[in-house]
């Protein structure tokens, strides 16, 4: 692990540029004469996935790499697209609903004052252990193309093939501005961490991106000690489940008239799943089914 609270390990050298430089050819050439063409090819051979799994219509991004100090300007935007544009966040209105879930608590809780608690596996109603995370009360879907939807790069409906399509767009997107801010480095540059003292009492969150989508940590310390911590994941956007008023969430909007040519190896489901790049360890679940368990194997 590279990465620290208030900066990096890595002390930033003239030979570990090159080095990198050196990986960084290699993974422009992957970008756009592998990545690329493979995604090309599948659209090509596979066109009705480009109408297949559109799930919320609403996006959300929490905006990532930072281009200024005040945290105001990013090189994808922090922002909601909403009925048609886009908007500034409100952060406030960021809340948890239980209703399906295992978690036991109140519904439309804020993540500074949750009330989620143990789960419980008995719970009526619920079948998730997952949390229905929801911005303005409605599902929202992050990920690599909600990205780029609120930044207004990309146009058009979520769907199987959209999802592939923005994640090798979003990387060619990048490359430039990898190797400008590799550019922009102090080189031997020591004092990469910052070292802050930790207040008496206080609140704070932090906000960022991860490959698969908006992720973002609230906290609250007490007699200088963390008192509460609340994380929700960008699987907990794409995976929650339904919420107190029946809302389905982006995974399960997405699977909506999803046409399976065989039930019993539901190929299809699998597709529209897995285009939202799904974090197992975010929503790991464990259960004992009831009656036949079917298997099917996986195929492009």
């Amino acid at each position: 692990i590279t990465f620290v609270p208030g900066g990096v390990t890595e002390t930033p050298t003239k030979e570990k540029v090159a080095a990198w430089k050196e990986r960084f050819v290699r993974l422009r050439s992957f970008v756009n004469d592998v990545w690329l063409k493979d995604v090309e090819a599948v659209a090509k051979y596979y066109p009705d996935y480009a109408k297949i799994g559109n799930g919320a219509p609403d996006f959300m991004s929490f905006g990532v790499f930072e281009l200024d100090n005040a945290d105001a300007r990013h090189f994808y935007r922090r922002g909601a697209f909403m009925d048609g544009k886009v908007e500034d966040l409100d952060l406030a209105k960021i809340t948890e609903d239980v209703a399906h879930s295992w978690q036991e608590g109140k519904d439309g809780k804020h993540p500074f004052d949750p009330d989620t608690k143990t789960a419980n596996p008995d719970k009526k109603g619920g079948y998730s252990f997952i949390t229905s995370a929801k911005y303005k009360g409605r599902p929202v879907e992050v990920g690599s193309f909600a990205r780029l939807k609120v930044s207004g790069q990309m146009q058009g409906n979520a769907s199987v093939l959209n999802r592939h399509l923005s994640r090798v767009l979003e990387a060619r997107h990048l490359l430039p501005a990898l190797d400008e801010w590799v550019g922009q480095l102090k080189l031997g540059e020591s004092g990469m961490i910052a070292q802050m003292p930790v207040p008496k009492e206080g609140m704070s969150y932090g906000l960022s991106e991860a490959p698969r989508g908006a992720c973002g940590h609230w906290m609250k310390v007490e007699n200088h000690k963390i008192s509460h911590w609340q994380t929700i994941p960008a699987t907990n956007w794409n995976g929650s489940p339904r919420d107190a008023k029946g809302n389905p969430g982006p995974f399960e909007l997405a699977l909506l008239n999803t046409p399976i040519a065989n039930p019993d190896t539901p190929v299809e489901a699998m597709r529209v799943i897995r285009s939202f790049d799904p974090c197992m360890a975010c929503s790991v679940h464990v259960i004992t089914p009831q009656g036949d368990l079917k298997k099917f194997v996986a195929v492009p």
